[in-house]
């Protein structure tokens, strides 16, 4: 009887799967810069990324591409790496775990490369990321399991964008007066985080920010434009060509880590707004007035900013990863400084690079 049983299980065949061809992948990204900001469905040579990987099977788990992953570069239009991995299925209950790092320049400094995350559990890689920062991150996952129908095809690793992206516009919206922009700068931001992808219980890629730190000091500075940008009745409007890269935040968290001030709890706006400054994320505009003899700034509590001018229930509370905003600051001279901020929120469109096989 036992005889007739073990002839009668379906097992699949043991050992190395079209061992010539080795585990490959399609790699597809929109890819977005701090100089510029573009959708390219094509990497350039030299470009490269960090993958790492994980067999499960057997009751085991095998480390593939290395302790410190590997990295695969694009040199005449061929992504290449080595020593090469193969595919070895032995069960429908095999899967192979892969996450990918681009963005990886090279920095003396250690702790910048992406590593894996000695945790149980599930494969997971993290990437430390600082504020002065200034390369693009995106980070890709995917599993692969002994029961596709083709197993051993190529992976696609789709990267996602770790970063948001924000642009200030800046309009003179007065009728007779010019003035001189002199600077915008974003304070109590993000510094330093981690940037952490992993692949849940269920296969799905998980991208998030861990070990975030803020400060009321420079270092949580992040200044967008610095000069003397003339802003006339006739030419009114500053516009950057860039947008620039920051870590995702949730605006209404402070820097350390108490309570949000409550407007209620203040006998002014003037008070509450000084308490709000001391430890939320805000905007600074700095600007001179045409004949005056000393400059004037203005500062903006980020959670307060609406999605549209005359609004007062839509404001934006987070940046989020892969998304572009642009605020627009209107400057209003004529009877009174009037400062009004709105924003355009902006999705990341993500396109497939087709093709594209690490041989």
């Amino acid at each position: 009887m036992a005889l007739l049983f073990a002839g009668c299980r379906r097992t699949d065949p043991e050992g190395p799967e079209a061992a010539g061809d080795g585990i490959g992948f399609d790699a597809g990204v929109s890819v977005l810069s701090r100089s510029t900001l573009f959708a390219s469905e094509t990497f350039s040579n030299g470009q490269s990324f960090k993958v790492f990987g994980r067999r499960t099977g057997e009751g085991r788990e095998t480390v593939l591409f290395g302790a410190n992953g590997t990295d695969v570069s694009l040199s005449g239009g061929v992504w290449t790496y080595s020593p090469k991995q193969y595919w070895y299925w032995v069960s429908h209950n095999d899967y192979y775990d892969f996450l990918a790092s681009y963005g990886e320049p090279a920095v003396a400094d250690a702790s910048k490369n992406t590593m894996r995350m000695n945790i149980p559990g599930n494969l997971a890689i993290e990437k430390k990321y600082e504020l002065a920062d200034d390369y693009d991150l995106l980070l890709a996952g995917r599993r692969r399991r002994g029961d596709a129908s083709t197993r051993s095809a190529k992976v696609p690793l789709l990267f996602h964008h770790m970063l948001c992206a924000v642009k200030v516009k800046v309009v003179n919206e007065s009728e007779g007066t010019n003035f001189t922009l002199n600077d915008i700068t974003f304070h109590h931001l993000i510094f330093e985080a981690r940037a952490k992808a992993t692949l849940d219980a269920l296969g799905e890629p998980d991208y998030l920010w861990i070990n975030t730190k803020r400060s009321s000091g420079s270092e949580s500075d992040a200044t967008v434009f610095s000069g003397a940008q003339l802003l006339s009745t006739s030419d009114r409007t500053y516009e950057p060509d860039a947008y620039t890269l920051l870590i995702p935040a949730d605006l209404n968290e402070t820097v350390n880590g108490t309570p949000a001030p409550v407007y209620e709890d203040y006998n002014d706006v003037d008070a509450y707004t000084a308490a709000a400054k001391a430890v939320l994320p805000y905007m600074s505009v700095t600007f001179t007035v045409a004949g005056a003899l000393a400059s004037e700034t203005h500062d903006i509590l980020l959670k307060d900013i609406q999605k549209q001018r005359f609004a007062s229930d839509d404001p934006i509370s987070e940046w989020e990863q892969g998304y572009k905003y642009e605020y627009t600051i209107g400057v209003r001279l004529d009877g009174g400084v009037i400062v009004t901020v709105i924003t355009t929120e902006w999705e990341d469109v993500t396109a497939e690079t087709p093709g594209i096989l690490i041989e």
